[in-house]
């Protein structure tokens, strides 16, 4: 299958950013062109854990950090796909790219981190709440990016689709109230 290519060429080159960010992008591509490939990609061509080593690698670079979280995302819509998700490292990783997004001003990639935190909230809302809740300061920085001017429209539907969801979480929205 293609994806092993990539996943060999990802493997050979981790300290090149761009490789990364193409591979990751290709990868997210082939789930929405061929969703059958999701389920080989999470399970046997450990597309998940490279996903998340180019993230750590490569925290500075946005189109790095994008493209995983764009990965994410078009995983997300595969629910098999979302209990391995689940049981990995993934959502640890994207709210560790959420709060470098928020500190250097990425919206693109902060807002593909926003969607897939919203898609894994529907499908359980508890896990992504709980994690949330544990990362300081990730909710507050959060709900102060609503008052901040901006006219990227991706990223407050991003924001707002994942607050609103948030928000059926009792502990998160008492947080939300006490925020004001």
């Amino acid at each position: 299958m293609l994806a092993n290519a990539i996943v060999v060429g990802m493997k050979a080159h981790p300290e090149r950013c761009n490789i990364q960010a193409d591979a990751l992008s290709t990868l997210s591509q082939m789930v929405w062109s061929l969703p059958t490939a999701a389920k080989q990609m999470v399970n046997e061509e450990g597309c998940l854990q490279l996903a998340i080593d180019a993230m750590e690698i490569h925290a500075s670079h946005s189109k790095t950090q994008q493209s995983a979280c764009e990965l994410f995302v078009a995983l997300s819509y595969d629910k098999t796909c979302c209990q391995v998700m689940l049981d990995s490292d993934v959502i640890s990783s994207v709210l560790n790219s959420i709060k470098g997004c928020l500190k250097k001003s990425q919206p693109k990639a902060l807002a593909s981190g926003l969607l897939f935190l919203q898609n894994m909230a529907v499908i359980s809302l508890d896990n992504v709440a709980k994690a949330i809740l544990s990362e300081e300061n990730v909710l507050s920085t959060l709900l102060r990016t609503i008052q901040t001017k901006t006219s990227n429209t991706n990223l407050l539907i991003s924001l707002f689709g994942l607050l609103s969801n948030l928000a059926l979480h009792t502990d998160v929205r008492s947080r939300i109230a006490d925020a004001g």
